[in-house]
């Protein structure tokens, strides 16, 4: 009985021995609007405004941000073929591209353009 009890003895504080040295695991696959990292799809004319943005912001936040700098109608496509889901283009969608979006149940976001420029 002695034994069995010294033997558990042994186990138990073998277990809290491994269990206080244990490091602490951060949870880096968690995301949010302020951690990770995001692929952006940019307008070629916007992308040095746009990599200052992102400059200031990655050295605020644990994120990480690449950008693609394409022209726009190839950013379109890649939309449509959901190669990434955020774009930043110096234009509103046309009706035709509005249409494509809806058949995909995907509802795009956008700022209002200022009556200087047309649609």
């Amino acid at each position: 009985m002695r034994r069995i009890n010294s033997v558990f003895i042994l186990f138990f504080v073998s277990f809290l021995f491994v269990m206080c040295n244990q490091k602490e695991k951060i949870n880096t696959s968690k995301e949010s609007i302020l951690n990770g990292t995001v692929t952006i799809m940019v307008d070629e004319t916007l992308t040095p405004i746009i990599e200052d943005q992102v400059a200031v912001f990655e050295s605020n936040y644990d994120a990480k941000i690449n950008i693609v700098s394409k022209s726009e109608s190839e950013i379109v496509i890649s939309l449509f073929k959901e190669k990434s889901g955020i774009a930043i283009l110096t234009r509103n969608l046309t009706v035709e591209e509005n249409k494509i979006f809806e058949q995909k149940k995907i509802t795009p976001k956008h700022t209002a353009t200022s009556p200087a420029m047309p649609d």
